[in-house]
Formats: C-alpha cells, sequence, structure tokens
C-alpha cells in the first residue's frame, strides 16, 4: 500500500469503504497516523505481527484511531475534542517490516473524502511534539525511498531588487503569494515569508527550514 487517501467525490457516497494493505516502514523508530474524513473514519493495525514469509503470521488488527464527523481535508492540528482519536499514540515499528493495516470511511452523502497522513521519529530521537522540518506530518506516499521534501530556490546576481513566490498545493485553484523579498536576503528572510504557505493547517501545518549557499561569478562557493 503506497497511499490511504482518497480524491474528493471519489467514491461512492452513502457507502462505506474499506482500505486494506501492509504499511512498509521505511525505518525504525516510532510512528503515528493522523485521520480526516468526510464523514467518519476508523484505522486499524497490527504492530505486533509484522509479515514473515517464511511463516505468514495471524494478523490481529487494533482499533488505534478514529474522526466522528467532518473537520476539513488534512486538517490535522486542532484540539476539538468532540473528533474522536485521530491522532493515534506513537506506535514502534521496525525499518523494512510490513504491517497489516485497514481504513474504514463512512460516507454519509454530500461530498467526501478521506485522508491519513503520518510523522515518524527516528530510533533514539530526542524530537518533542513540536513540529520539526525532520519530523513533520507528511502525506502517506512510501515508495522505495521516503525522503523529507527539498526544494532549490536560484537567485541569479542578486542586488537590491526584491521579488514575489508563487505557491500553490495540488488541491487549490489559486495561487499563493509571499510578501515581497530582498534578492539578497538572508536565510531567516526568506523562511519567513514562506512560513504562512506550509503551515497553514489547510495545507500541510508544517514548519520548513532554509539554508542558504552564496556563490561567486565562478560558481564556486564563497
Amino acid at each position: 500500500m503506497t497511499s490511504l487517501e482518497t480524491r474528493w467525490n471519489s467514491q461512492d457516497e452513502k457507502a462505506m469503504h474499506v482500505f486494506d494493505g501492509w504499511f512498509k516502514a521505511p525505518e525504525t523508530g516510532d510512528y503515528r497516523f493522523f485521520i480526516q474524513a468526510d464523514d467518519q473514519y476508523k484505522l486499524f493495525l497490527d504492530a505486533a505481527n509484522p509479515w514473515d514469509p517464511v511463516n505468514p503470521p495471524t494478523t490481529s488488527l487494533t482499533e488505534i484511531g478514529q474522526q466522528w464527523y467532518f473537520k476539513g481535508w488534512r486538517e490535522y492540528h486542532h484540539t476539538d475534542p468532540n473528533q474522536g482519536k485521530f491522532v493515534t499514540d506513537w506506535i514502534q515499528m521496525t525499518g523494512g517490516s510490513y504491517y497489516k493495516i485497514r481504513g474504514v470511511h463512512k460516507d454519509g452523502g454530500g461530498g467526501m473524502f478521506s485522508t491519513v497522513s503520518m510523522e515518524y521519529k527516528k530510533d533514539g530521537s530526542t524530537f518533542t511534539d513540536k513540529p520539526m522540518a525532520s519530523k513533520a506530518v507528511q502525506s502517506w506516499r512510501i515508495e522505495q525511498t521516503n525522503v523529507a521534501e527539498e526544494w532549490t530556490l536560484t537567485v541569479a546576481a542578486p542586488s537590491t531588487g526584491k521579488y514575489k513566490l508563487g505557491l500553490k498545493s495540488p488541491k487549490e485553484s489559486t495561487t499563493w503569494f509571499s510578501n515581497e523579498i530582498d534578492c539578497d536576503a538572508p536565510a531567516w528572510e526568506l523562511r519567513n515569508r514562506l512560513y504562512p504557505f506550509f503551515s497553514a493547517n489547510s495545507r500541510t501545518g508544517s514548519d520548513i527550514s532554509v539554508t542558504l549557499t552564496m556563490y561567486d561569478s565562478s560558481n564556486v562557493v564563497t
């Protein structure tokens, strides 16, 4: 299973949808899952019996989280006590192992969607629950490797001019624009200009970090 997310109105309405599969932990560490759906969702996992091709296990799914009513697309950063356990407890898993997982989505009519995202921290990490760039809620998309998203912005011949950056998430029809950025802005200024886009709950609700590298006219790092 590489994803546990449905697009808006892509499934039958007034129905229950069951998603069965195996979650491959990309690294050894602690994982937790974030749930949002229109209308209700339950998430089940068997963390005690990873897949063994020599001795296939008898799986025993346990309900680890649920969401009781529609809040918002990927809107995980809120404190509504009536939402259910939409953020699961931390669960220890071994990198490279496959764990049985099941999502059950119930739609009562009208618009519908379901999203399950994840957060992980490496074994031995001292990270707290405060969102950080290297430990942030990610849309669940597991391929051969799972890496943090990185963007590169190149400003050629920086001067005293200014510019704006336009960004748009896949679910949005309009482009978000930053405030003006100085061409020779330090890393902290660029981070502050971009932070409102990435920190919005309606998008990723995540923090970001920015690293600045300067080059001379010969493309040598200064």
